[in-house]
């Protein structure tokens, strides 16, 4: 029987990253979470620290496509929300490994009904982008959570959902001070919608995009670091060697709606099938860790809070929340 485990990667506010080069990859420790750091000096310290263990997790295909939620952001209007996606997808699709495009991006796949962060063995699924506004059942000070759907035997993603918390945190994009910038946010967490777990945020000036930490007011600057680029050509090596056809539907099919309103309709369209699938009935089990994308203070530097996030229990998974 094979298993998935969902990672839940709360990236953690933003803060420096490793030296030019050097990045770290989100790994699978039979079913927790962990990072493969190259070098082992670009991990960061806690408490961003991840295990080193396991196989880095991976796509067994080419693209990937994300979809806002149709119900967006109240702060922001929605072509606004859509713009800061495209741009965001656009800064890691202009890596240059020697000399080609990487072969492992996203595109965009549409708004969708459904705003849930769920992953589905018996229905069709999307890799939402949703904005909490009423309730933020995680660390409250995480900005965002990404959380990774993988196969813990072959460590292939199947799935990712990216939730931003707009209950403790208010998002801009237009470079406000005290508030947070939200293309920075999203650029980062789709970095670990690939596969990218935080680099070092001691070196390169801070402005990696896979560094943990993130300042109110603070932006990016356009594009990605050397660490970035290096961190998502070595990412694309990964789905070199499996596909690098680009399957646009996602896994199960692509769907608006979420489970419960497609079991009821039937709204789901069956994607294609494929070889190296998983029969028969699968086991869900879901992993909460604190760690990704968190807010920073000016004052105080790192959030004494941004330690342990809560995972509620369900009659289909099993969750542990635990100390990134």
């Amino acid at each position: 029987m094979r298993i998935l485990v969902a990672l839940a990667a709360l990236l953690a506010a933003f803060a420096l990253a490793g030296s030019a080069g050097a990045y770290c990859r989100s790994s699978n420790c039979a079913g927790d979470e962990g990072a493969r750091c190259f070098p082992e000096s670009t991990r960061p310290k806690p408490p961003y620290a991840l295990e080193d263990c396991g196989t880095p997790i991976y796509w067994a295909k080419s693209c990937i496509g994300l979809s806002l939620h149709d119900s967006g952001y109240s702060k922001l209007p929605f072509p606004a929300l859509r713009g800061a996606l495209h741009t965001a997808m656009a800064t890691w699709r202009s890596i240059d490994c020697d000399g080609f495009p990487p072969s492992l991006y996203a595109y965009d796949a549409g708004a969708v009904e459904c705003g849930a962060a769920e992953y589905n063995q018996d229905a069709g699924n999307a890799n939402v982008i949703t904005f909490r506004e009423e309730v933020w059942a995680h660390d409250p000070a995480a900005l965002a959570l990404t959380t990774v759907t993988f196969d813990v035997e072959s460590s292939e993603i199947y799935d990712a959902d990216i939730e931003v918390n707009a209950v403790d945190h208010v998002f801009t994009l237009a470079g406000l001070p005290d508030l947070y910038d939200f293309q920075s946010t999203l650029t980062h967490e789709i970095g670990h919608v690939f596969g990218l777990s935080h680099s070092s945020y001691e070196d390169d000036g801070g402005m990696a995009v896979m560094k943990p930490e993130l300042l109110p007011g603070e932006q990016l600057p356009p594009g990605v670091s050397a660490d970035d680029a290096v961190g998502l050509c070595a990412v694309s090596e990964a789905v070199g060697a499996v596909s690098r056809v680009c399957l646009p539907s996602a896994r199960h099919g692509m769907a608006s709606q979420c489970r419960a309103d497609q079991l009821a309709g039937c709204s789901f369209r069956e994607a294609e099938p494929r070889g190296g699938g998983a029969g028969g009935l699968l086991l869900l089990v879901s992993v909460l860790f604190a760690r990704g994308l968190t807010r920073r203070r000016r004052e105080c530097g790192p959030s004494p809070s941004s330690g342990r996030g809560r995972a509620r229990r369900s009659d289909a998974s099993t969750s542990l929340a635990e100390k990134g």
